[in-house]
C-alpha cells in the first residue's frame, strides 16, 4: 500500500496498514520510503555518464527533452515521475521504455569504447 499516487497522507497510510495488519499471526514489517527500480537506476547512470549529443545519437530523441531529462533524472525515484511531473510527454517516455534494452546494450558499448 502506498500513499504518494493516491494522495493519501503518509501517516494515515501507515496507520491504516497498522490497523489492518497488526492482529495477523505473522510478523509484518512496514517500510517507509520508496525503492528505486533497476530501469530507473540504469537510466540515471546513462544520463549521468553521457552528453546530450551522445544520448541523441543513441536515442534519436529531441535534444530539448534529453536536456530536460538530464536536469531532472537525479530528482526522481521512478522513471514514470518524468511524465507525472510533466518533464517529458508520454510519447518520449514510451520511446525510451520501448528501446530500454537497446539503451542498456549501447551504454555498455559506449563504456567499452571510451
Amino acid at each position: 500500500m502506498g500513499a504518494n499516487n493516491g494522495k493519501l497522507d503518509p501517516i494515515d497510510s501507515v496507520n491504516i496498514m497498522y490497523d489492518y495488519l497488526n492482529d495477523l499471526p505473522i510478523n509484518i514489517e512496514i517500510c517507509e520510503g520508496r525503492l528505486e527500480d533497476e530501469f530507473t537506476k540504469e537510466l540515471k547512470e546513462l544520463f549521468n555518464t553521457h552528453t546530450v549529443d551522445e544520448l541523441f545519437d543513441i536515442t534519436q530523441i529531441s535534444k530539448h527533452y534529453l536536456k530536460k531529462i538530464k536536469l531532472n533524472v537525479n530528482k526522481i525515484r521512478f522513471f514514470t515521475e518524468l511524465v507525472m511531473n510533466k518533464i517529458i510527454p508520454i510519447r518520449v517516455a514510451e520511446k525510451i521504455y520501448d528501446n530500454r534494452f537497446h539503451l542498456c546494450s549501447t551504454k555498455l558499448k559506449l563504456q567499452v569504447n571510451v
